[in-house]
């Protein structure tokens, strides 16, 4: 399939011509879908208005019973399910209701029963299950015209003090989840502009509104939704700034990420500081973000796709109900509408020209040291979060340990002068040569560590000598 770019490739490369879905392309969708637990009703509601698929009922049972698909026969063993749900419940699974879980089945390929679900999660997990089985608040009620009619923009710093920076934005009618991002920072506005308009670029639209609370990594996205809705219709404002309790649909989800993800790593991650293997320095909180942002990551993926997919149930509070996936692509099954305003590709490139499109999850000099000292110590990155707090801690005992022998660089150089030193070693360099302490081990690993700490800044000339003589006539290598 040919896709055709326009303009800059590295900022309008999301931009894209919306081709029509063959047959594969279907079937993938079709069984994307059921595995969501979507109706089928509602299943051929977002093949009508988001696909321009338009098939019948009848269809789609042959469809899916040809695909070897179905909800009420073939179910999975139920070993296989147990052992499923023993396994998440290990990890931040443990907050998981019997709903969540079962969407969660359901996303895995299996075929099984919620009440199965409900079941064994009371007989895998029972602390698990009494301490959600807890009275709830009663909150004000929210409404919204339809999709797109404001989005609501926030950060969640529950983790920011161990490195992970998480944004997110959501739809206010539908509670879809527009975008759930980690990185290294939620305080740069290019960052967050980096969100916004990659959000943008996906869907070709752009909402009626935003709303966030008033600080300043919001700035760009003010500025851009104004830019861009400056000529559209309505008197609704185009961007609001408010207090973090009137951005009550973002809030209030947090609660729910907290319940279903974030508890897990707050627990974990204050485990490690409160062993004393994290103080918060620059150190730790990179190697913190080398070793588990991935992980986090892709957790955060899996609680998107379960949050979309599931299904918010009628209550007093809130006359929306459903399941945020179909509310926000197939508004006209809930008789309101698209509220999405048309965007231009074009002022949507310059926008991105203010964004921040190479912000790398960890700094890079940790980033390169942490590499050579995994390939010298044959390790592997694990996505099981316990594994990596062990490479982790080992990891940072090795950096830990070797910073005591700058310590002794720093202060040879301090009590001698320069041209002492020419006369030590005799072979002065340029200020990209760097000093090699003459250990047995891999030369490579400790020149990794000196470039992360940046030795050469150390100097005032930044002329350093190869020659491990040097040092070790200074200081002994039994000292050492």
């Amino acid at each position: 399939m040919t896709v055709c770019y326009s303009y800059r490739r590295e900022k309008s490369k999301f931009i894209k011509e919306k081709p029509q879905m063959n047959p594969n392309e279907q079937a993938a969708t079709i069984s994307t879908y059921l595995s969501f637990g979507i109706p089928y009703e509602e299943i051929l509601g977002l093949l009508a208005q988001k696909h321009d698929v338009f098939i019948s009922m009848k269809t789609l049972k042959r469809r899916l019973a040809s695909y070897g698909l179905y909800r009420r026969k073939n179910f999975t063993d139920i070993i296989i399910v147990a052992m499923f749900i023993q396994e998440q419940v290990q990890l931040s699974g443990c907050l998981h209701g019997y709903r969540w879980m079962y969407n969660k089945c359901l996303q895995n390929g299996m075929v099984v029963q919620r009440d199965m679900v409900r079941i064994l999660l009371k007989i895998l997990d029972p602390p698990g299950v009494t301490l959600r089985i807890r009275g709830k608040l009663r909150r004000r009620q929210y409404t919204s015209k339809g999709p797109n009619y404001i989005w609501h923009i926030d950060s969640y710093d529950k983790l920011k003090p161990y490195g992970i920076c998480i944004n997110a934005c959501i739809d206010g009618y539908s509670r879809f989840i527009i975008w759930l991002r980690v990185g290294r920072s939620t305080s740069n506005p290019r960052v967050i502009a980096r969100h916004y308009v990659e959000a943008l670029a996906s869907l070709e639209r752009m909402p009626y509104s935003l709303r966030t609370d008033m600080g300043t990594e919001n700035g760009h996205i003010a500025e851009m939704q104004s830019f861009l809705r400056r000529n559209g219709p309505g008197s609704r404002k185009a961007f609001i700034y408010g207090t973090s309790q009137h951005n009550q649909r973002i809030e209030s989800w947090w609660g729910i990420f907290r319940k279903e993800c974030a508890q897990f790593w707050i627990t974990f991650f204050g485990k490690i500081k409160n062993d004393g293997h994290f103080t918060g320095d620059f150190i730790d909180k990179n190697l913190m973000r080398y070793f588990f942002l991935d992980i986090i990551r892709n957790e955060m993926n899996d609680v998107v796709k379960t949050w979309n997919s599931h299904r918010i149930r009628k209550s007093e509070r809130s006359a929306v109900y459903g399941r945020p996936i179909v509310l926000y692509h197939a508004p006209l099954l809930n008789d309101t509408q698209d509220y999405s305003l048309p965007l231009n590709k074009i002022e949507l490139l310059a926008c991105a020209d203010e964004c921040d499109f190479t912000e790398g999850y960890c700094d890079e000099d940790i980033k390169d040291l942490a590499d050579i000292i995994m390939r010298e110590n044959n390790w592997r990155k694990s996505t099981d979060p316990y594994e990596a707090a062990t490479i982790y801690l080992q990891m940072r005992n090795i950096i830990r340990q070797n910073k005591k022998y700058l310590s002794y660089c720093r202060k040879f150089l301090e009590t001698h002068s320069l041209s002492a030193f020419d006369r030590l070693s005799g072979k002065i360099k340029d200020a990209k040569t760097f000093l090699v302490l003459g250990f047995d081990k891999n030369l490579e690993a400790y020149m990794g560590l000196l470039i992360f700490l940046k030795v050469e800044a150390l100097i005032e000339n930044s002329r350093l000598c190869t020659s491990a003589a040097v040092l070790t006539q200074v200081v002994p290598t039994q000292q050492l």
